[in-house]
């Protein structure tokens, strides 16, 4: 028999068949209507909430925008500061006089606002506190993004542990078919070298793929504080017909981080506007009590008030309107910047999701025509009409092609759910 013929007598190996069960089981299943609520899965919109609900940075930020309101409040007050209160002594004694001098001083004032400071003062408080509440939209949408990433990785390791498995099943099967076929004489040893090989690149998937799964659980249980893993693949072109029928210059314009970075321009506008208001330290005014007394004489009380103004100077005022200036220019960059790069990633967004569908398309069809090709292959090995290397070959394509397979049904839903989530139209999330 020549080296390359395989044993007719070697029954049929399963692999192809295999892999469109598992296809069939844990891509189309998945994509039923109750598959959110299959053991182990939550709603991805809940898988959102708990991640918002246990982030560091929301705590932050909570707390920054309810410091700006306190500042927004405070912006009220008559007076410009706390008061401020001046005593002195004075006794002649001290340097040994005998004339019995003795003066009490005292001073209470505070200091006033200038014209408009007040009112600029308040708005720029108010304004900060409306850029707390842009950075926490922010932070929400990153939070979604966050976990859609986690749950993808997380999915697309899990199936390929099963693709991995199902692979280094049918190839244990193989080696030990081989090794008989090499124990009786009827293949070479090559045969059973190259199903050894095979096997054990097999095995090494396995390892890898079950590495992945615990690196990735890890990160979405960090993230959601659960171990049950978000539905997305649930998530359909219906879901997302809105998101689908918005443009991307309006989709922009909704995002959050635009919206934050217009809100900084206006925090900025109205620091530029109290930095002018500010054109000179504020002045003071208060009331002086003083009281005088010498030996053998009564003592003499008097009541008066005082003002203090410091006049303006571009020592003290050019730094202050440099500092607000360099904001504002900062701010206007940045938003700008941020328009620019948001417009560019909605953008790419809607092209991910499109020729993810594209991808999707190709999978499907390359991963049906290579698991055919592997079983012909193996059928043909069978009737000693190619080699097993061309069998093993053609099986490890169709492996391949079932992963490809995978990673673009989840990268599926994964841009479309990207999609959703940029044009804010995730549903019982606050990110507008």
């Amino acid at each position: 028999m020549p080296a390359c013929h395989g044993p007719s007598a070697l029954p049929a190996l399963s692999f192809p068949a295999v892999v469109r069960a598992l296809g069939a089981a844990a891509v189309f299943l998945c994509l039923m209507p109750g598959a959110a609520r299959c053991a182990g899965t939550l709603p991805f919109t809940t898988a959102v909430a708990r991640a918002w609900a246990i982030d560091p940075v929301r705590d932050e930020l909570i707390t920054n925008r309810h410091m700006a309101g306190e500042r927004a409040d405070a912006a009220k007050s008559w007076f410009a500061g706390g008061p401020t209160l001046n005593g002195t002594y004075l006794d002649d004694h001290f340097i040994g006089s005998k004339q019995g001098y003795t003066t009490y001083q005292g001073s209470v004032s505070v200091p006033l606002w200038l014209p408009g400071q007040a009112t600029a003062t308040e708005k720029v408080a108010e304004a900060e506190e409306a850029a707390a509440e842009t950075r926490l939209r922010v932070e929400h949408m990153a939070v979604a993004v966050r976990v859609l990433d986690a749950t993808g990785a997380i999915l697309i390791a899990r199936r390929n542990l099963e693709i991995a498995s199902s692979t280094a099943s049918d190839l244990q099967r193989l080696e030990d078919l081989t090794r008989q076929g090499v124990q009786s004489g009827e293949l070479p040893s090559s045969d059973l070298q190259a199903a050894v090989s095979e096997h054990a690149r097999a095995q090494s998937a396995v390892g890898e793929a079950r590495e992945k799964i615990i690196t990735t659980e890890e990160a979405l249980r960090q993230l959601t504080g659960s171990d049950l893993v978000p539905d997305i693949l649930s998530w359909d072109e219906a879901a997302g017909a809105v998101a689908l029928r918005r443009l991307p210059e309006a989709i922009a314009r909704r995002d959050p981080r635009v919206r934050n970075a217009r809100q900084n321009v206006l925090t900025a506008r109205e620091g530029m506007k109290l930095a002018r208001r500010s054109y000179m330290p504020n002045p003071e005014v208060g009331i002086d009590v003083l009281r005088q007394a010498q030996w053998e004489s009564p003592m003499d009380t008097q009541v008066g008030a005082h003002f203090s103004v410091a006049l303006p100077s571009d020592v003290r005022n050019a730094p202050i309107m440099t500092a607000a200036a360099n904001r504002l220019a900062l701010a206007g960059r940045e938003e700008i910047q941020t328009q620019r790069n948001v417009r560019n990633e909605v953008a790419q967004v809607r092209a991910r999701v499109d020729a993810a569908r594209i991808t999707l398309e190709n999978a499907r069809s390359s991963e049906r025509a290579l698991s055919e090709r592997a079983g012909i292959t193996e059928k043909a090995w069978r009737l000693s009409e190619m080699p097993l290397i061309e069998a093993l070959r053609a099986r490890q394509a169709a492996w391949e092609g079932a992963r490809a397979l995978n990673e673009a049904e989840v990268s599926w839903h994964a841009a479309l759910i990207r999609l959703i989530i940029a044009s804010g139209d995730l549903p019982g999330v606050g990110f507008l």
